[in-house]
């Protein structure tokens, strides 16, 4: 079965339990999101200090640092460090103290290209100004602010950065062909659920968006940085989007700009 449609997930509200196989064999973690079929995944993994495995890759993966640190065949990877692993290689994976990482994990044999660690904060942004426009002629701007730290030589798959700047967002609803993954590092988010109805995204939450499934508006007051995922390419001008009117918008997202004053913290 495919992966739901979600954009308000919290990793808190995912059940711990310890990985049965595959290459965090014993790891605690929490699943985001899995494809029934293939058995791709998306998880938050809670390594105990000492925990250690041996891997031998039938598929890749990808891992982002949150906090403490790990060591993949002795190199570090820091708390914010990206590291990814091509299907086919060996790796030992250490944690050296507590230790929560985002894994990708893909489909069986998926996954090519080279080993690389990134440091992101090393890294430049990219930022570019795209059009919307709607089949009733309305037009506005949509930035994009990205780093792009891996793009699969395969299967086209894009992992990065975004980031969207306080106060801003998008007032069209939208679809396109890749589907997209992101979790959410700081800030926050409000957007359209799956339902229609407003889903707040703050730090720790997840969204999933299947091939073609409608999603937004947004809106960010504080800003924010999210780790994301476009499966099949993204962010090179090949794929089409397509852009729609969202008459409820203007009135649910006053609601949400009412809760936080112009200057100082949101009231509780």
């Amino acid at each position: 079965m495919a992966r739901a449609h979600v954009e308000d997930l919290h990793y808190r509200d995912v059940p711990l339990a310890e990985a049965a196989d595959g290459p965090f064999a014993g790891a605690p973690w929490r699943v985001l999101s899995r494809d029934e079929e293939t058995g791709a995944l998306t998880a938050l993994a809670e390594l105990p200090a000492g925990y250690a495995v041996d891997q031998r890759l039938d598929r890749g993966y990808e891992l982002l640092v949150l906090d403490g640190g790990l060591t993949l065949d002795g190199e570090a990877v820091g708390a914010g460090r990206y590291a990814y692993v091509p299907t086919g290689e060996s790796a030992r994976v250490e944690a050296a103290g507590p230790t929560r990482a985002l894994i990708v994990i893909g489909a069986p044999g998926a996954g090519g290209g080279e080993r690389i660690v990134v440091d992101p904060e090393s890294m430049q942004w990219m930022v570019r100004v795209t059009e919307a426009r709607t089949d009733t002629g309305f037009t506005e701007p949509i930035l994009h602010v990205v780093k792009i730290l891996r793009r699969d030589p395969v299967s086209g798959d894009v992992s990065g950065f975004s980031a969207l700047p306080a106060g801003m967002g998008q007032v069209t609803a939208e679809w396109h062909d890749p589907a997209d993954e992101g979790f959410m590092l700081r800030g926050d988010m409000i957007v359209l659920g799956p339902d229609g109805e407003p889903a707040e995204m703050v730090v720790g939450t997840y969204n999933w968006r299947p091939e073609n499934a409608r999603h937004l508006p947004k809106y960010t007051h504080t800003g924010n940085l999210r780790f994301f995922r476009a499966t099949g390419g993204g962010f090179d001008g090949t794929v089409t989007v397509t852009y729609v009117d969202e008459p409820r918008w203007p009135q649910l997202l006053a609601a949400y700009q009412a809760r936080f004053p112009f200057f100082g913290e949101q009231a509780s």
